[in-house]
């Protein structure tokens, strides 16, 4: 897609190549995630880098003024993403701290079919990296 790749600190250096390799093969179109982007914030809003960890779909990192979002795209039916935000719902419902829905939703371009999620980015650390980066007990992770 042409933006910087932002990638985990806790990948090795056998599975950091897989993902980057994976990141590159399913990026969405440019335009089509500027288009997404525009429609959904504003046409101020930028594409700052394409967040590389994981393999259910590829993310990107979003600035609108001083917020910032992440749009994550994924070549499977919509029911990825509707799933998971009755599940974002429900996680909310029970005052779990969880990113803002903002919109839900799938293209058409000639490349194929694309469906998204767009979310307001929380602070926070990444579940993966208390597991993995700073060894927190298992026990404690449920």
């Amino acid at each position: 897609m042409g933006v910087d790749k932002q990638f985990s600190g806790y990948h090795d250096e056998v599975y950091r190549p897989y993902l980057e390799r994976f990141a590159n093969e399913h990026a969405a179109p440019r335009d089509m995630v500027e288009d997404i982007v525009a429609a959904e914030l504003s046409s101020k809003a930028s594409v700052e880098s394409q967040i590389v960890q994981g393999e259910a779909n590829v993310a990107y990192a979003i600035e609108n003024g001083n917020e910032q979002y992440v749009l994550r795209v994924g070549q499977k039916d919509l029911s990825r993403f509707t799933n998971e935000r009755w599940a974002i719902q429900e996680a909310e419902a029970l005052g779990i701290a969880v990113p803002e829905i903002v919109a839900v939703g799938s293209r058409e371009v000639r490349e194929g079919s694309f469906s998204f999620s767009l979310q307001k980015r929380i602070s926070g650390k990444l579940f993966d990296a208390l597991l993995w980066v700073e060894k927190i007990d298992q026990g404690r992770a449920k």
